[in-house]
């Protein structure tokens, strides 16, 4: 028998992976089929929910369709990244996945997915659960359009709409710890304020505004001690600031300049006076826009096409759209607890795509 030398082994050790990922990339949706078939038998999911992650990747992909920059869920700033869009039951196990180009937007990755219900494995009557940033108007109607149902939740933009629309019965009052529901246009909604997110919320902006004052005064105190200092620079940076921290809806920074004395080293190192204009900086709350943002913290809605109420109760449309957290922990389950799949080394498309498909496998098994 041949004896194989360490390099030699570790080449045909990576020769068997490689052709390994090239067959699960090829069959992928016969594989994902079969283990459907297997797991489900004659007892397919009621509920489908669908979310989408990132995983970095190391090294150059100059050549990659998939891999770019993107949305880092990483935390992993500076690195190119693949998208990943799974499904999964209401208990958490895998039915497919998919791998997308690493600036894909989430939003995009949905109508595959509809398709892929539909057509490979053939489910009806079920109830699509997913994200409202992930669920816009457009798929709604393709799902209505399905015949499937769908569970989601809408922005807080969207949520003011409904409150200030007058044909609406959505109204700030109806917002409480305690789950209410209004069916309006053919839609469920169910509303509810969370008050330990609402608390959390207020305090999260009261320390940006600490934050940007101690911003100002700093950037403040430096203007008026430099003498080349630029005041279109102080300006610039306190406007971003206040973009940055999100604050701009109710915050206003005001600035005036007099004339005044600023210290500085001639050339000769010693100590003279220069004339500079002196800037005086006053932050300006909008109070009543600062009580109108106020009011919504800690509110959502979860929007849902149930409307039967006999059949669905509202706390099990609301107890199905929590129970995203589970594709959460799936994907947690994938990246970093058992099975790993960042980061990737891998330098093909094909052999990328081979690995996520396995991965899942092994995770539906």
């Amino acid at each position: 028998m041949l004896e194989l030398n360490e390099k030699e082994q570790e080449k045909l050790d990576k020769k068997t992976i490689y052709m390994g990922l090239d067959y699960m990339r090829e069959h992928q949706e016969s594989i994902e089929d079969k283990l459907f078939k297997s797991y489900y038998k004659n007892n397919p999911p009621k509920r489908v929910f669908y979310d989408v992650t990132s995983s970095y990747v190391t090294g150059e992909y100059s050549d990659s369709q998939l891999v770019s920059y993107g949305y880092n869920r990483d935390n992993k700033q500076g690195t190119k990244q693949i998208v990943i869009g799974l499904l999964t039951d209401e208990n958490g196990h895998a039915i497919s996945i998919h791998t997308y180009k690493g600036n894909t937007n989430d939003v995009k990755t949905f109508s595959d997915q509809l398709d892929k219900l539909k057509n490979r494995f053939n489910l009806e009557n079920i109830t699509i659960v997913g994200d409202g940033g992930m669920i816009k108007s457009e798929d709604i109607i393709k799902i209505r359009e399905m015949g499937y149902d769908f569970i989601t939740s809408i922005g807080k933009s969207s949520i003011q709409a409904l409150i200030d629309n007058k044909e609406s019965k959505i109204e700030m009052s109806l917002f409480d710890e305690n789950l209410k529901e209004i069916i309006e246009n053919n839609t469920r909604y169910i509303l509810r304020q969370n008050p330990l997110r609402r608390d959390e919320i207020r305090e999260t902006r009261e320390s940006k505004l600490e934050r940007l004052k101690g911003f100002i005064k700093e950037k403040t105190d430096y203007y008026n001690t430099h003498y080349r200092a630029k005041s279109t620079t102080l300006q610039k940076h306190i406007d971003k600031k206040i973009s940055d921290l999100k604050l701009n809806k109710f915050v206003t920074v005001t600035i005036s300049y007099k004339e005044g004395n600023v210290k500085r080293i001639n050339k000769n190192q010693e100590e003279v006076l220069k004339t500079k204009e002196i800037a005086t900086t006053t932050i300006e709350i909008d109070k009543k826009e600062k009580t109108k943002i106020e009011q919504l913290d800690g509110c959502y809605v979860v929007t849902s096409s149930l409307i039967d109420t006999s059949k669905d109760s509202k706390e099990d449309i609301h107890k199905a759209y929590k129970t995203l957290i589970k594709v959460e922990n799936a994907f947690k389950t994938l990246k970093t607890e058992f099975l790993e799949i960042r980061p990737l080394y891998l330098k093909t498309d094909e052999r990328i795509q081979g690995h996520i498909t396995f991965i899942n496998a092994c995770f539906i098994i």
